[in-house]
């Protein structure tokens, strides 16, 4: 009897392992948008975001969003610190103009010496600027010739503001917080407009909205206040500001919302009250 040799059975394989993303696509399983956004990336580091930016648009446009800057802050805990911007005095603001600026951060009790964050030169000199206002990590330079810059120091961007209506005046202020009621941040100055009969000049007042859509970037004129301003840093806070009246018969303060299109004046005592808090400021 011949012996016939039986065919060797083949040895069956396991599949190879599937990958964790490929298995939750495999299965229908996925991050939604709305997790992904609010509970992870609002997580992560600052300089991870501005790497993320470039994913795809939605991406980009979530990001650079006010309600998402908002609740990164919201998570973030930073170490106390502040921020410096060395100013040099120019005895001649209109003849003479500065290199350029550097912010510095600086955090007391932890370290004596301050670190570079940011230097921005210019090639063809920037004005001197007066005091420097900041609002979630945004800073607005006001130049004493009617140049206003804003900066923001986690991505290093630095964009200069359309100019406002001509003022007859050198010393001025702006203002510069966030309007709770739009989620956008908003910037105002006054500016005193040239009498043509030669009496005195009248006070004005404009507003001009950050971010995206048609009404974003544009000067646009308020009620006038009651009476000049004085050129003194005004006080911002959620949704207001508060400016201090020069000249005015009552001693009145001035608050502006910033989502009315009205002004109020404040009783005497305001000025009283309010000089505490910007002198710390």
């Amino acid at each position: 009897m011949e012996n016939h040799p039986f065919p060797k059975r083949r040895r069956l394989m396991a599949p190879p392992p599937r990958s964790a993303s490929a298995a939750a696509a495999a299965g229908g399983g996925f991050i939604p948008d709305d997790i992904l956004f609010s509970e992870i990336l609002v997580r992560l580091p600052a300089k991870c975001l501005v790497r993320f930016q470039s994913v795809c648009k939605l991406w980009r446009a979530t990001i650079i969003s006010t309600s998402f800057a908002r609740r990164h802050l919201e998570h973030s805990r930073p170490r106390p610190s502040m921020v410096v911007m060395p100013r040099m005095f120019l005895s001649n603001p209109k003849k003479f103009k500065l290199q350029g600026v550097t912010f510095y951060r600086f955090q007391p009790g932890q370290s004596k010496v301050a670190e570079l964050i940011l230097e921005k030169r210019f090639p063809r000199g920037i004005p001197m600027f007066s005091m420097p206002l900041h609002c979630d990590g945004l800073i607005l330079i006001p130049c004493v010739s009617g140049e206003i810059f804003v900066c923001n120091l986690t991505t290093s961007e630095f964009v200069e503001l359309p100019r406002g209506s001509h003022s007859v005046a050198l010393e001025h202020r702006v203002a510069f917080g966030f309007d709770p009621w739009s989620g956008k941040y908003k910037v105002a100055r006054h500016f005193l407009r040239s009498s043509h009969s030669g009496g005195e000049s009248r006070a004005g007042h404009e507003i001009l909205t950050l971010g995206d859509g048609e009404d974003c970037w544009k000067w646009k004129a308020t009620i006038d206040p009651p009476y000049p301003i004085n050129a003194r840093t005004p006080i911002c806070l959620p949704g207001f500001f508060y400016w201090s009246a020069l000249h005015s018969t009552t001693g009145h303060g001035l608050s502006k919302g910033l989502s009315e299109q009205q002004r109020h004046a404040m009783p005497a005592w305001w000025q009283v009250v309010l000089c505490p808090l910007r002198l710390a400021m």
